[in-house]
């Protein structure tokens, strides 16, 4: 509310005790001394100057009814951190209540300002006039706060005074929550009975809980000090509806975990924004394709670099460490080597030749844990965009779930479906190499030409934008490391007769009987192979094996 007027301003207001004309405020100021009282008169600022008065020196009436006019009860400032008390677990409801009855004692101290009343009289008139509605307030205040007493506004009063406004909180409804028999019956055992039958079996009727506590408890429970008997169904009925609302989230963790960790699990939003150059971290993770091919349903491999938020798709047949293997390699030719790279316990990222590989390049490898998808939440959402903004235009798409394909299918009737093949009733059409290329052209004309929402660029102009200098690697040497090793752990003893791999001898020049080599397998001439030292990785030769020298593995 405004505090300093006019003369002008005092006389447009008309009064009770106050003259209607500007000459008139002018002589009531000069004639009871308002010119004379240095702090509650002042120049007036702006064009014509003058001065101006505060509400303070207006008689006891006129105030009262200024206040009436214009005073406004409205929600207060924000209280200061230091002012909150951490613990005081509050309800919404009661959180408002409270806020509600500190609006009410801020303008009530407003309005005592510079007031010459006793401090019964003040709360007297403003209470009446709180009640009687010739105060502006805002609804929801009014909503809350229907009406008080003097009495009661002084408790208020004291009550802030003294830093407890947490009793100025209220919420009734709150106060008889947990108060009910099944909640406090036999010390709280009944309720976590009825809680952990709900999420064993959602679909249990309050009759048959009723008759599963009776068979546990017994036909009477024990409420304090009191026996009572098991409640009518009736009441069981509200209990589940209540538990249902206040234990929603630790019943949907308990009874369907996939959509708690999908729905309502922390996810840890913001976590790596610390990450800002390339290849500080990558993420790898796999899943099935939701589309299906000529020569099967194929998995999606996908690599991200968390800071640019590039990726790299690999189509492979079947689950495997060689999959893993060429999506590095796939990556790693287009963007360098990473420092990290962040994935599951799958059998496929812990394989002995993936770890092997890792090793080789200087990768550190870090292990999400076990069912624990959200840690790494970046790749999983590559995965999900590319089902859903890819995979959905495929030919031979059969949908992200159950659901999705049951609908797919039944675009036709039964009968024209009858003895239909599934390639025909998903119109399937792309092999693996089609699809491969097919996700290519989606990855780099679309995905990565599009703006993302948490770079606020593309993600080609984000890895354009760095600095930082890339680690390569030669890609005959990376070819290398991705051969596969020898049947067992690759590792073999050199002999006279050179290096035993399946039963044929093969022959390393540079090699000395003694020596342990790790073996690498040509994949185009299974007649050749390259040995590293099995202790420091330092390449050793080529080993040939003339009876099958030239034939291809296959």
């Amino acid at each position: 509310m405004k505090e300093w007027f006019t003369s002008n301003e005092l006389a447009d207001e008309a009064l009770p005790g106050l003259p209607d004309t500007k000459r008139g405020v002018q002589f009531l100021a000069d004639r009871t001394g308002w010119n004379e009282s240095l702090a509650y008169v002042r120049d007036r600022s702006g064009r014509g100057g003058g001065l101006e008065y505060n509400v303070a020196l207006l008689p006891a009436l006129a105030r009262i009814e200024l206040e009436r006019r214009h005073r406004r009860i409205e929600a207060p400032e924000p209280a200061p951190a230091e002012d909150i008390v951490l613990g005081d677990d509050l309800s919404d409801r009661a959180a408002r209540e409270r806020d509600a009855r500190l609006a009410i004692i801020a303008a009530f101290e407003a309005f005592s300002t510079g007031q010459r009343l006793s401090i019964r009289s003040r709360a007297k008139i403003f209470t009446d006039a709180y009640v009687a509605g010739t105060l502006t307030i805002e609804p929801w205040i009014r909503e809350l706060v229907p009406g008080m007493s003097p009495r009661t506004l002084m408790r208020w009063r004291a009550a802030k005074a003294i830093g407890r406004a947490s009793r100025l909180a209220v919420d009734r409804a709150a106060a008889r929550k947990g108060t009910g028999v099944i909640d406090v019956a036999n010390g709280g055992a009944v309720r976590n009975f009825v809680l952990a039958l709900m999420a064993q079996n959602r679909l249990l009727s309050a009759q048959q809980l009723r008759q599963l506590i009776r068979s546990e408890f017994g036909d009477t429970l024990t409420v304090g000090a009191k026996t009572v008997p098991v409640p009518p169904v009736r009441t069981i009925q509200q209990a589940v509806k209540t538990i249902r609302e206040t234990e929603h989230v630790a019943l949907t963790k308990l009874s369907n975990p996939d959509r708690y960790r999908s729905t309502m699990a922390p996810s840890g939003v913001g976590t790596l924004r610390w990450i800002k150059e390339p290849n500080t971290l990558w993420m790898i993770d796999a899943s099935p394709v939701d589309a299906l091919c000529v020569d099967g349903r194929h998995h999606i491999y996908a690599c991200i670099d968390i800071a640019t938020r590039r990726q790299v798709l690999y189509v492979s047949r079947t689950p495997r460490a060689a999959a893993v293997a060429l999506l590095i390699r796939k990556a790693i030719m287009a963007w360098g080597v990473p420092d990290k790279i962040k994935t599951d316990n799958g059998s496929d990222f812990v394989a002995r030749d993936t770890q092997r590989l890792f090793a080789a390049l200087g990768i550190e490898m870090e292990l999400s844990d076990p069912y624990t998808p959200q840690q790494k939440g970046h790749v999983e959402a590559v995965i999900r965009t590319f089902q859903h903004d890819c995979a959905t235009l495929l030919p031979g798409f059969v949908g992200h779930n159950v659901a999705d394909r049951k609908a797919i299918e039944d675009r036709k009737s039964f009968a024209d479906r009858l003895g239909e093949e599934t390639a025909k009733a998903f119109d399937v059409r792309l092999n693996g190499a089609e699809l491969q290329v097919y996700v290519d052209r989606w990855n780099e004309t679309i995905y990565s030409q599009r703006v993302h929402s948490a770079l606020g660029t593309t993600p080609v102009l984000a890895a354009a934008a760095s600095k930082r200098a890339i680690r390569t690697v030669d890609p005959r040497a990376l070819d290398l490391l991705l051969m596969p090793v020898a049947g067992g752990n690759g590792t073999r003893d050199v002999t006279k007769f050179g290096v035993r791999v399946d039963g044929f001898h093969y022959v390393v020049m540079d090699a000395l009987p003694g020596d342990r080599v790790l073996v690498r397998m040509d994949p185009n001439d299974a007649g050749r192979i390259y040995a590293f030292g099995a202790e420091d990785g330092r390449f050793v030769g080529e080993g040939v094996c003339p009876e099958l020298a030239g034939i291809d593995p296959a």
